[in-house]
């Protein structure tokens, strides 16, 4: 594809109201460039931002909560409600005490049932950190939290992003890698593990003869880092 295409199908997408951030991951760019080719092609950064806010009043007035609307726009709750505070739009409303207890007995049966904090924290316009408050305060035990555990290190181990991993279980990202850290997988240790891992991948292609541009092309890295890695094998002190 040119960069002519490519900037006329950015421009389209963007005019047929898809977000520059989903735009930019899927075209393999960075939302800085998708933003500044609408702004070459004419879309004012104003124009895109009032076409933004009237889409997140509009899901926030057919009743989206607010936590749902940020993550969809990539926005903070405090960032939506503001939009909707300033065009009049009733984001959410304050609960009396018997509605918060309804709704706590609510979420405290869900979750005791077996169902995601964070699942069920979407429901209700919370997130899934909000969810364990309300179940602890409640004297539930949401979780076996060595399992938990064990399932937080399982996962990291596999490579899935600690942010990946707070959001579904419903745990703070700083909580995630505390656990970890704790547990001697704080993120330096993983990634020099993971960084050995792969130098010994790169040196075994390497030795079987294959080119040292296609195994570059493979790691995501230049040939000049793959001869790196290879000399430093053979000489490691220099």
């Amino acid at each position: 594809m040119t960069r002519e295409n490519r900037d006329r199908q950015i421009i389209e997408r963007v005019r047929a109201g898809e977000l520059q951030k989903d735009i930019a991951s899927h075209m393999g760019l960075s939302t800085a460039k998708v933003w500044r080719i609408c702004m070459k092609a004419g879309l004012s950064g104003k124009q895109m931002k009032k076409e933004r806010n009237r889409k997140i009043l509009e899901r926030v007035a057919n009743g989206e909560t607010r936590v749902a609307v940020s993550r969809e726009f990539g926005l903070s709750v405090n960032m939506v409600s503001r939009i909707c505070r300033n065009e009049g739009v009733v984001a959410w409303k304050r609960l009396t005490k018997q509605e918060y207890q309804k709704r706590n007995h609510k979420i405290i049966e869900r979750v005791q049932a077996g169902e995601n904090q964070t699942a069920v924290g979407k429901e209700f316009g919370l997130t899934g950190v909000q969810v364990g408050v309300i179940c602890k305060q409640a004297g539930v035990c949401v979780q076996d939290f060595q399992e938990r555990n064990r399932q937080i290190f399982r996962r990291v181990r596999e490579g899935e992003a600690r942010k990946d991993i707070a959001l579904d279980l419903g745990l703070s990202v700083s909580r995630v890698r505390q656990i970890c850290r704790q547990a001697g997988l704080g993120k330096k240790q993983f990634d020099n593990q993971k960084r050995a891992e792969r130098n010994q991948q790169i040196i075994e292609r390497v030795q079987t003869g294959e080119t040292l541009k296609n195994v570059a092309a493979d790691f995501g890295l230049t040939p000049g880092t793959v001869r790196k890695i290879c000399n430093e094998a053979a000489n490691p002190h220099g």
